[in-house]
């Protein structure tokens, strides 16, 4: 089993976790209730309870990777971890150099804004940290150098829900270089690795 291999059986198992803790959610909310209980105000759905969900991001795809993570929620805080493995494009790697691939693994905090906040819905703004590992390859050769990074990261975006249970969340993020090496030697040449990355996303996902 190679690298990649672990990386979707991790995935596929956090994915598993979060929806057994969000079924044991629903199943408490949802027990029998007593006998000619009058309907309360508390009765109704409400905003304030913890919300478990899962989401995918489209774009890494068609980078010849993955992304996939889960979170936690309350009123308009959503706490992220998220785990990635993609290939940059070519116009955001150096000339001389290609197959920049990363591994990342990150954990956020985002705010949402609006009306619908407390309900995870609509603009956020959020901010992390991740540790990316890295692989470069000279054009001229066959072998890839590795290095590492820890980036701080800037992010914002919009969720939308379009049912009770799914959600479409694109944003952009903004990745900072604060550790790692700044000069990568690769067969005989140097890759400089810049100080800021730009990303998008396109997240689809699903809340308990």
């Amino acid at each position: 089993m190679d690298r990649k291999d672990i990386m979707r059986v991790v995935t596929t198992l956090l994915v598993l976790i979060l929806i057994v803790q969000g079924a044991a959610v629903i199943r408490a909310d949802d027990g029998p209730k007593p006998a000619g209980t009058a309907p309360t105000a508390e009765k109704r759905p409400s905003v304030h309870k913890w919300t478990l969900g899962s989401d995918f991001d489209l774009l890494p795809f068609a980078q010849h990777g993955y992304s996939s993570g889960g979170f936690i929620g309350r009123n308009s805080w959503r706490l992220c971890d998220m785990m990635s493995s993609r290939t940059a494009p070519s116009f955001l790697v150096s000339r001389g150099f290609a197959d920049r691939r990363t591994d990342s693994y990150a954990g956020q905090a985002d705010l949402f804004f609006g009306n619908k906040r407390k309900g995870l819905e609509g603009y956020w703004a959020g901010a992390g940290f991740e540790y990316w590992r890295n692989w470069i390859r000279n054009v001229d050769a066959t072998t890839d150098a590795k290095y590492h990074d820890f980036m701080l990261t800037a992010a914002g975006g919009y969720r939308w829900k379009f049912s009770r249970h799914f959600y479409l969340d694109p944003g952009a993020e903004g990745h900072f270089v604060v550790a790692g090496q700044s000069e990568i030697p690769v067969s005989g040449r140097v890759y400089r690795q810049p100080v800021f990355v730009p990303e998008a996303s396109v997240k689809i996902g699903f809340t308990f």
